[in-house]
């Protein structure tokens, strides 16, 4: 179901179906399903400690050649291949971020912490592989010879899937192009169908508690 039809659903539901005719606008009903459908699949996640495969969407995206600093006002420093552009926020679960960066043979890219990557240079095992970290919302690479590779696969599950709209499907050379990761119209949100329900339920909740508090206000003030 995409986003539209969540909405939809939930208006349906407390019985608002247009949204000139309620206090409910169509951003607000997505945010709070959204919050909701997070908090019911990370822990739904954190109890199987997986992201089945089905749930996993990758996005390709491309490098460039940039600096490990992030400093403009510096020149020299070592150089890098970092994403074109900054990534979605992924949720965080108990133990780790729910996402994994590949390959476009889809070998899985192991990250590595960027104050730590110094000491992969004495690690036989680590040494001269590509290791990723994260450096101001956007997916460093180390180990590479800055010319490959010209785009990583990137999948997860995010806490705002609409932050892939914005973004741009690379082409064979790492470049952008006309067409967007994630289409708010015609592609799915993330969630199990088994969690829907559970997710409608707890925005009900909350939107019962917002005609609740200005009720009591009134009764107070009385």
């Amino acid at each position: 179901m995409t986003i539209a039809e969540h909405v939809a659903a939930i208006r349906a539901m407390i019985n608002q179906f247009a949204e000139d005719e309620a206090p409910y606008s169509d951003e607000l009903l997505y945010h709070l399903f959204k919050a909701a459908a997070n908090t019911l699949v990370i822990r739904k996640r954190e109890k199987n400690n997986t992201i089945p495969v089905w749930d996993m969407r990758y996005y390709c995206v491309g490098t460039e050649k940039g600096t490990a600093h992030d400093c403009d006002c510096i020149g020299a420093g070592c150089d890098v291949l970092k994403t074109i552009y900054e990534i979605p926020k992924p949720v965080q679960g108990k133990y780790r971020p729910y996402i994994k960066i590949m390959t476009l043979d889809h070998q899985e890219i192991p990250y590595v912490d960027i104050s730590a990557v110094k000491a992969l240079s004495f690690d036989p095992m680590r040494k001269g592989k590509i290791h990723y970290s994260f450096l101001n919302k956007r997916v460093v690479l180390w180990g590479t010879d800055l010319k490959r590779p010209k785009a990583i696969l990137i999948g997860g599950y995010f806490e705002d899937v609409t932050d892939w709209a914005t973004k741009s499907i690379c082409d064979n050379n790492g470049n952008p192009t006309s067409q967007n990761c994630y289409s708010i119209y015609e592609d799915d949100f993330p969630i199990d169908m088994d969690l829907i329900d559970s997710a409608y339920q707890m925005v009900a909740a909350k939107l019962s508690m917002t005609l609740q508090i200005p009720s009591d206000r009134i009764n107070e003030t009385s």
